[in-house]
C-alpha cells in the first residue's frame, strides 16, 4: 500500500546531516568548555570558537524544533528495525545485554557511572581552576550521589 501523497516521509539523508550537525555542536561545545577553563579563555583564538558553537548549537536545536517529528520517525525507524538489532547482537556483549536482565542492568549502570565520573571530573577541574566552592560543592554533591 502506498503512502499518502500529503504525508511526507523523513529522508535519511537529512537525518544524517542532523546527526552530523548535532556531534559537530557537541564538540565544539566541548572544545568551548576546555577553552574556558584555560588560560586561552579570552584570546583571540578562543572566540570563534565559540561562535561556531553557539551557531551550531542554535542550528541543531532550531532543525530539532522544526523537523521534530520526522526525526524522531526516522530515529525510531533506525534503532526499532531488524537490521540494527541483528547488527549489535553480533558481538557477544549486546547478544547477552539483550537476553539477560541483570546484565543488562549492570551494563546500563556502568554506562551512568562513566558519564558521573566525566562530569564530577569537570566539575573538579572547575573548582580548581577558578578556586571556587561552588563547583567543590556541585563536585562533592554529584559524586556522593554516585
Amino acid at each position: 500500500m502506498a503512502a499518502p501523497s500529503d504525508i511526507r516521509t523523513p529522508s535519511k539523508g537529512g537525518f544524517i546531516a542532523f546527526v552530523i550537525l548535532s556531534v559537530a555542536a557537541l564538540l565544539t561545545d566541548f572544545a568551548s568548555l576546555v577553552l574556558v577553563t584555560t588560560w586561552l579563555r579570552a584570546t583571540e583564538a578562543a572566540y570563534p570558537v565559540y561562535a561556531v558553537g553557539a551557531a551550531l548549537t542554535l542550528a541543531a536545536v532550531l532543525i530539532l524544533i522544526v523537523r521534530r517529528k520526522d526525526i524522531v520517525t526516522t530515529a525510531k525507524d533506525a534503532v526499532l528495525s531488524a537490521k540494527f538489532f541483528a547488527s549489535l547482537k553480533r558481538y557477544s556483549i549486546f547478544e547477552r545485554a539483550f537476553s539477560d536482565y541483570g546484565w543488562r542492568t549492570l551494563l546500563s549502570a556502568l554506562v551512568v557511572l562513566a558519564g558521573n565520573v566525566v562530569y564530577v571530573s569537570y566539575l573538579i577541574w572547575m573548582a580548581v581552576a577558578y578556586i571556587s566552592p561552588w563547583y567543590a560543592a556541585l563536585a562533592g554533591f554529584y559524586a556522593e550521589a554516585e
